[in-house]
């Protein structure tokens, strides 16, 4: 935690990973005489965490530096107990210290500074993916045309594309959607790629349902602003087929759309 961002891809998880592009840790090296305390801890059902703030002396005087989050899967590996939880924990995210940021009539040395994924944008990056693109490209109005539809997905769309909503429509009404799970993967200087998983399921006849997923592919640019460069989607898969529903044949589109956190 001292030695950010030295190794710090090594133990980094993909959003964090993806989010070391382009920034500039050069005011860390004006910091001296690290050290390190623990700040929180919290678990839920999804991850352990703990928060540790790093302080040091900056230009003669001891400060509070940057708070960087580990965590790891709450749950152990296969046949562990929770005692016997021995996952990796990985960086999350990253967050300047207030007396490094300042305000805005006093900014501190780190006003302005690109730094890596903050613990808001972290969760920005996943609630609004969520909201702003996939819950409007899986959003079926039953009643719009295809070009309202398209006037509709205006702003996610950068170039025209014929779009089929990847839910059934049966002309009345839309089918009910839930995602069940997401995943992450990137790679050092490529873009961070979250995996969703899910299924459909018609609210007046719950036999009929199946499974969709999306494939969101995000970069950062220049300006550090994390966006949203495609979503890909796996034709649904029907369980049930009758002679007016026939199953679809797997097929993939992909849309391109800008998102800024």
């Amino acid at each position: 935690m001292t030695t950010y961002p030295g190794d710090v891809q090594a133990l980094a998880d993909p959003t964090f990973l993806a989010s070391l592009d382009g920034v500039d840790a050069a005011l860390l090296k004006q910091v001296t005489d690290m050290s390190l305390k623990q700040a929180d801890q919290a678990t839920d059902e999804d991850y352990e965490r703990y928060a540790y703030t790093v302080s040091g002396t900056y230009q003669g005087e001891q400060v509070p530096v940057y708070t960087i989050v580990v965590a790891r899967p709450a749950e152990p590996g296969e046949g562990g107990s929770a005692a016997e939880n021995d996952l990796s924990f990985q960086v999350q995210s990253f967050d300047w210290a207030p007396d490094m940021l300042g305000d805005e009539n006093s900014p501190g040395p780190a006003a302005g500074e690109l730094a890596p994924i903050t613990a808001e944008h972290r969760e920005d990056l996943i609630v609004q993916t969520r909201t702003e693109v996939i819950n409007q490209v899986l959003a079926v109005d039953p009643n719009e045309s295809i070009e309202q539809r398209q006037a509709r997905l205006h702003e996610l769309i950068l170039e025209p594309t014929d779009v089929t909503p990847p839910m059934s429509r049966s002309g009345r009404y839309a089918m009910t959607t839930e995602i069940l799970s997401q995943s992450y993967s990137t790679e050092p200087g490529g873009p961070v790629t979250i995996n969703y998983t899910g299924t459909w399921v018609d609210p007046y006849d719950p036999t009929y349902n199946g499974a969709w997923s999306l494939t969101v592919t995000i970069t950062r640019d220049n300006s550090g602003k994390f966006i949203v460069r495609s979503v890909e989607e796996s034709a649904p898969t029907e369980s049930k087929t009758t002679s007016s529903r026939q199953t679809t044949s797997p097929e993939k589109w992909t849309i391109s759309a800008p998102f800024y956190c």
